[in-house]
């Protein structure tokens, strides 16, 4: 569930229900609205992910690391009996690669990740907060 001040900013301006989706420490949630329509031109809702993925002083780096329950793929339906079916993408990092099997349809997903980048502490005790990056991803 999103926090209750969210909950409620979005409760304002969009109808708003849960995907039933796992969830763990996500939020996922559909917003719906008739003038998403005049926007989206198929559908009046999108799905909203918000996600936090908090980093310490020694891992911080340019981008977040995301699950295959996170990420939408290319949602070939080429029958009805089969469903949708991805490609398999390769995830690529520095000093290795992998296979990545994306689990999320190609729907109308905006997915926004919260990363707060924690400091080392000095004299401090524990870690202070050094900033916070957003990033929506449409």
């Amino acid at each position: 569930m999103l926090c209750p001040k969210i909950s409620r900013f979005l409760g304002e301006r969009f109808q708003l229900t849960g995907t039933s989706l796992p969830t763990g420490s996500d939020n996922r949630h559909i917003i719906s609205d008739r003038q998403l329509h005049t926007i989206l031109d198929v559908t009046d809702s999108a799905w909203l992910f918000i996600d936090i993925k908090s980093v310490g002083p020694r891992d911080d780096q340019d981008h977040a690391v995301m699950s295959h329950n996170q990420i939408s793929g290319d949602g070939k339906w080429d029958s009805e009996s089969y469903g949708v079916i991805h490609g398999i993408m390769t995830a690529e990092g520095q000093r290795a690669s992998h296979l990545f099997h994306c689990a999320i349809p190609p729907l109308f997903v905006v997915h926004i990740v919260i990363k707060p980048a924690l400091g080392l502490a000095g004299e401090k005790q524990g870690l202070p907060l050094k900033r916070i990056s957003l990033v929506s991803m449409p």
